[in-house]
């Protein structure tokens, strides 16, 4: 059923037409759409998301993370559609962020993690106001890479300057990190080590302070 608290498709789009356009370095920047259960607990059997108008009906396929991705589409803009979902309104938001673009190898090199943190923050700011504010005097500390809750040990290593390889669970944990999340810190004195994710994340994003 339609949630009255969600975006409509007019501002999904308007959404994608601001990334498309904005001009600062976004390489390493992704826009993605997110659904989050408000109960975690909640059964995500066959969860369906539909986008619906007078004339516009279509599935949004839901990956492992509930993230979606957003058709470009005149006609479903024209009739302002409907994000619907089968489940009772008021259960899940719905929401639009940015976070850093994946690679397919499982390979991130140090400084294009630090690159892809900054461009984040810089992305997020100029969106929200609220994140402007929230994040003012603030810099890029560290990543925090999301996995699936069925993955219960992530395979994630950091690969230093001289090659030796260490299992980001054994270093200095983060506070505050939930538990499908792994977050790394970077180190301070070497810039051109590796980390190297065996098990793909669902989606990366900065830690700021």
């Amino acid at each position: 059923m339609r949630d009255p608290q969600w975006m409509s498709y007019r501002d999904a789009y308007k959404a994608l037409r601001w990334h498309d356009d904005y001009k600062k370095d976004k390489n390493f920047v992704r826009l993605t759409f997110d659904l989050k259960p408000k109960d975690r607990q909640a059964s995500l059997k066959d969860l369906r998301l539909e986008l619906i108008g007078k004339t516009t009906r279509m599935e949004l396929p839901l990956d492992e993370g509930l993230t979606t991705s957003i058709p470009d589409i005149k006609q479903a803009y024209e009739e302002d559609a409907e994000f619907r979902l089968n489940r009772q309104a008021g259960t899940f938001d719905f929401q639009y962020t940015g976070s850093i673009k994946l690679n397919p190898n499982g390979v991130y090199p140090l400084a294009d993690l630090h690159q892809a943190c900054d461009q984040l923050l810089n992305y997020l700011r100029d969106a929200r106001l609220s994140i402007r504010l929230k994040t003012a005097g603030k810099k890029c500390i560290a990543v925090k890479f999301h996995y699936p809750e069925r993955i219960a040990k992530p395979r994630l290593f950091y690969k230093n300057e001289s090659g030796e390889m260490l299992a980001i669970s054994l270093m200095k944990p983060l506070e505050n990190i939930p538990g499908n999340a792994v977050a790394f810190r970077f180190p301070e004195q070497q810039k051109n080590g590796e980390i190297i994710a065996e098990d793909l994340p669902l989606s990366i994003h900065g830690i700021y302070d």
